[in-house]
């Protein structure tokens, strides 16, 4: 998939860092060049800035400035991240 558009609001706060981590590589990896990532207020995109832009901090608006063709199939590995989804 080739997205131009994710929205993604007020879901990672409620996952582990870990698995925000492969989500976020997963987004990543399905994003087209030049693509839109849409935040919730309290989330950021972590460890991914050098592959996304500032678009607008308030928002929390990113723009993918850097393609994932070397990212691997192990992003969506999500092995036993799942049993501890949410965090306390």
């Amino acid at each position: 998939s080739r997205i131009d558009y994710i929205s993604c609001r007020n879901l990672l706060i409620y996952l582990n860092p870990s698995l925000q981590k492969k989500v976020l590589s997963t987004f990543h990896f399905s994003m087209n060049t030049g693509a839109y990532l849409f935040l919730g207020s309290s989330e950021s995109i972590g460890e991914m800035k050098s592959f996304l832009s500032d678009v607008d901090k308030k928002w929390k608006i990113y723009k993918c400035i850097q393609s994932s063709k070397g990212l691997g199939y192990d992003s969506l590995n999500f092995g036993n991240n799942l049993k501890n989804v949410v965090t306390t």
